[in-house]
């Protein structure tokens, strides 16, 4: 009895065992058994093997070979190094069924042109759905694919299948093309080109992954960077001027070409959000401003800063360009939605949001965007800076300040946009031998032996610009975010 006789046994026991044909009773998944099937095995050479108008099981065995199920509601084996195989059909309900010595971690799909291919991922077994894409037939329209050793249905009719495993081409320069639905692509290596066609689209890129393009048709569209890239690494150009947008890293070894990203003809052929894994930093490409200098709004920070937000269920770009930024609402660390409103009086009576302005003008006028500066900050600690630059905090529940006094200071971060955590133990190694907390050796001790908080911030300075905080003792950083900085006092 061959292996692949085995298997379909094992798949549904109680057959008769003949080897020429089976009576099945049992109803393993999705599959009726009880019906007859005909078996059609082939050998370890290329051929063809052509199935009846019945419900067939057809094995090609090795070799690169060419299976035709023809009508009924065929099921075609595969196990071990079965080759190169090509899968042509008709009609019915088919199936694709590997054996227990694959899982669905062993293979994915990838889209080459009108044929979809399940392809081995570190091996060389391949299996061709001739023409799937296509509208003629016989077509390689299978319905299924089951993997029996990890229990896993791979649904090609509904399109899941494709959501699920997405496409994922190789470390070569390739094509990896999706379907009309919503897909995710992986481009791995190599330059190459990824078409999502209809659909809401994900494209996935990490490591070295190339100077890849994407061209899309519609849809609302992402690309997720990998968590070992930052927005930090990337810039973005317009080769000559031209129609397509390229976000590239220095010198452009690794690349995304946003194919006809600035055609008018093709305004919907964009891919609208792209979102950095390891920051949680989103630029929104859908209106074209934020390409030019992005990095100004954080999703996770957004979400820790102002939980209630994340709690609605709200997205947080879309709240902050409509609501947020009118309820004083900052985007990011980088940018104080009220500091720039109140030193930009004219784009205050405008009534334009703050953020779009400086982005499509105040940066070209020369107009500065401040550091965000929460309104609660009580002995130099700001929660909302806090939170927006440690989103992981907020994202988890936990508070703020409770989580500054137990871990944030021993690891370096900072509990406002002018106290530089590293610096002042550096400048104070006495401090940093005796775990004190820095910010509280400050509050209590360092402003008034004028020591400074950071190199942006010189607490005598401050004073003597000042002389009205130093003759009330107040503890001058803690002025400063407090009200200096609205009250446009110099900082000395």
């Amino acid at each position: 009895m061959s292996k692949e006789f085995e298997l379909i046994r094992k798949i549904a026991p109680g057959s008769a065992g003949r080897r020429d044909s089976d009576t099945v009773e049992s109803s393993p998944r999705d599959w009726h058994w009880s019906r007859i099937f005909m078996i059609i095995n082939g050998t370890a050479a290329s051929e063809s093997l052509a199935g009846t108008p019945q419900d067939d099981v057809i094995t090609g065995f090795g070799g690169n070979d060419t299976l035709s199920g023809g009508d009924g509601n065929d099921i075609y084996v595969f196990s071990g190094a079965f080759g190169r195989d090509q899968i042509r059909d008709t009609s019915g309900l088919d199936q694709i069924q590997f054996g227990l010595d694959y899982t669905d971690a062993n293979f994915r799909l990838v889209r080459d042109g009108a044929d979809l291919l399940i392809r081995q991922n570190g091996g060389d077994n391949l299996i061709e759905l001739n023409n799937y894409f296509g509208s003629t037939t016989p077509r390689g329209a299978v319905e299924t694919v089951y993997f029996p050793a990890s229990n896993v249905t791979w649904n090609l009719a509904d399109g899941s299948a494709f959501r699920t495993v997405g496409f994922v081409g190789t470390s070569a320069s390739e094509t990896v093309a999706g379907s009309p639905g919503a897909d995710v692509l992986i481009g791995l290596g190599g330059n190459d080109t990824m078409l999502g066609y209809d659909g809401d689209d994900i494209y996935v890129v990490s490591g070295a992954f190339g100077r890849d393009t994407i061209t899309d048709s519609s849809g609302t569209d992402l690309l997720i960077v990998g968590r070992d890239w930052t927005e930090a690494a990337f810039q973005f150009t317009r080769p000559n001027n031209g129609a397509d947008l390229v976000m590239q890293t220095p010198g452009g070894v690794n690349s995304i070409n946003f194919n006809n990203y600035f055609s008018t003809s093709q305004s919907a052929q964009k891919v609208e959000l792209v979102y950095f894994q390891a920051t949680g930093t989103a630029w929104d490409l859908s209106s074209g401003s934020l390409v030019i200098r992005p990095g100004y709004f954080d999703y996770g920070g957004y979400n820790a800063a102002y939980p209630e937000i994340r709690r609605a269920g709200v997205d947080g770009f879309s709240h902050y360009m409509n609501f947020g930024w009118k309820e004083g609402r900052d985007p990011s660390a980088a940018f104080d939605t009220t500091l720039y409103l109140l030193q930009n009086p004219d784009v205050a009576r405008s009534g334009i949001n703050p953020l779009q302005h400086f982005l499509d003008y105040g940066q070209y006028e020369g107009r500065a965007a401040h550091a965000a500066v929460g309104f609660d900050i009580r002995s130099g600690f700001d929660a909302e800076y806090y939170l927006l630059t440690n989103p992981s905090v907020g994202n988890a529940g936990m508070d703020a300040l409770q989580h500054w006094h137990a871990y944030g200071w021993q690891a370096g971060v900072n509990p406002n946009y002018l106290f530089d955590t590293k610096y002042y133990l550096a400048q104070n190694p006495g401090v940093a031998a005796a775990g004190i907390d820095p910010l509280m050796h400050y509050e209590m001790f360092g402003w008034r032996a004028g020591i400074d908080p950071s190199a942006a911030f010189h607490t005598n300075a401050y004073l003597a610009a000042n002389p009205d905080v130093a003759a009330a003792g107040i503890n001058p950083m803690q002025h400063y975010l407090q009200f200096g900085v609205y009250e446009g006092r110099p900082l000395g």
